[in-house]
């Protein structure tokens, strides 16, 4: 078992995060990347593969929403507070953080019918505007 305390830097951005293995046998595994956030945090409860299932609270924005992508084709859904004329950036930092998810960002109104199209998009690495 292993335990570390850590100080996050007080401005917002990218950490590295390194193991140095203890004997000439242990292995290394792979820098994960930490990113600190201005926002509030929003984990994944599961099930939420699908927007019927998100069962919580809808967050207040700005949020930053932290999904687990466990098995191949997971889904992880949040639910949200917005209003007509607001305008929200999206950014999912999956490829930025070094993994190699490749996010599809979507939103629908929470009063859609199941299965209905997405009123926004975005399948970019790039901040995208998505709003009415």
């Amino acid at each position: 078992v292993w335990g570390h305390t850590l100080s996050l830097p007080q401005e917002p951005g990218e950490m590295r995060l390194e193991s140095v293995p203890l004997g000439a046998d242990a292995m290394v595994p792979s820098p994960n990347v930490l990113r600190v956030s201005p926002f509030p945090n929003v984990l994944e409860a599961e099930p939420n593969d699908s927007p019927e299932a998100v069962t919580g609270p809808a967050a207040d924005l700005p949020a930053a929403f932290n999904g687990i992508i466990s098995k191949p084709g997971d889904v992880d859904c949040f639910r949200f507070k917005a209003k007509k004329g607001e305008q929200w950036t999206f950014h999912a930092l999956a490829n930025a953080l070094g993994t190699a998810v490749d996010p599809l960002v979507w939103m629908r109104p929470a009063a859609a019918k199941p299965g209905a199209n997405p009123i926004a998009r975005s399948g970019s690495a790039t901040p995208a505007q998505l709003g009415r």
